[in-house]
């Protein structure tokens, strides 16, 4: 972590809605809500999560009970307990770690982009289908010949 992100200490205790433009290193306990959109969000060996998450990227050596919600990585390292839902674009478990819930590894949280957009409206769905059947007709054959 870079030194413009803010460090809470493994004796402090908040209960609330924490959200903010900078990256996060929580050693302490937290009851609530974290919002730090497309920042990280780390949990130290003694952090303690009770929340729902918002962030960029999360990783953990402590405990997070709740659901997240990362538009980048979720990084579980060896000593993580993470009891909820997890919705990421990517997710690494190290040995030991543990979860329990449910994993979504999606990229449908990310920001669409503006070019896959523009294709999908040029491409009617009728030609899409025709391409789509002309290339099971030709898996099929290849298949049949192959057999």
């Amino acid at each position: 972590m870079n030194s413009s992100g803010t460090v809470i200490g493994k004796g402090i205790c908040i209960r609330g809605e924490v959200s903010g433009q900078e990256d996060f290193f929580l050693d302490g306990v937290l009851e609530g809500n974290i919002d730090v959109s497309g920042k990280r969000l780390t949990v130290g060996a003694n952090g303690v999560i009770h929340a729902d998450i918002i962030t960029g990227d999360l990783v953990v050596f402590g405990r997070v009970e709740g659901s997240v919600k990362a538009t980048g990585r979720a990084e579980l390292k060896h000593s993580a307990v993470f009891i909820g839902d997890i919705c990421a674009a990517r997710l690494s478990i190290e040995d030991n770690a543990t979860l329990q819930g449910y994993v979504d590894l999606t990229e449908a949280i990310a920001p669409p982009k503006k070019g896959a957009v523009a294709q999908a409206k040029q491409a009617p769905a009728e030609e899409v289908a025709e391409e789509v059947s002309e290339e099971v007709e030709q898996d099929v054959e290849q298949y049949s010949q192959a057999v």
